[in-house]
């Protein structure tokens, strides 16, 4: 789950990147459908695992909402990788880190079907990354 950007000519800049954290943080935001998550709210708070070290209701809505909202990115020479922060738990699960949980929502397993709502997401700016380049490059934001 992540998306890759090769800028061999180095026209691209850290504010780039930035701003194109936002369009896929929105996108993902508003690409929810709650109603595909009710299968993933029942399976987080029905797993003896999270329900033992969280004492409130989980949300998958919030796990996604909380993914989205914790992008980040590494620079290598002139390639950009966006993906979410490796560093951060879930709210409320110290000991689950929020990636883990995005993924299984977005891959599930072998008992529930994934909502791919990152992988998707992040298909779709691979797909369209040059459209976004030109829009940033010449101002129409």
């Amino acid at each position: 789950m992540k998306l890759e950007i090769n800028d061999p000519k180095n026209l691209l800049d850290r504010s780039f990147i930035q701003w194109l954290k936002v369009k896929i943080r929105d996108k993902i935001i508003a690409g929810i459908n709650p109603k595909k998550l009710i299968i993933w709210d029942e399976y987080l708070n029905n797993n003896p695992v999270y329900k033992s070290i969280y004492k409130k209701k989980i949300s998958a809505l919030d796990i996604i909402v909380a993914g989205a909202m914790n992008l980040d990115f590494n620079e290598s020479g002139s390639d950009f990788m966006i993906y979410i922060n490796r560093n951060i738990y879930t709210p409320g699960l110290d000991r689950v880190k929020l990636e883990t949980l995005c993924k299984l929502i977005n891959f599930g397993d072998l008992n529930n079907k994934g909502y791919p709502i990152f992988t998707d997401t992040f298909d779709y700016f691979a797909e369209s990354i040059h459209d976004y380049i030109d829009r940033y490059l010449h101002g129409m934001l």
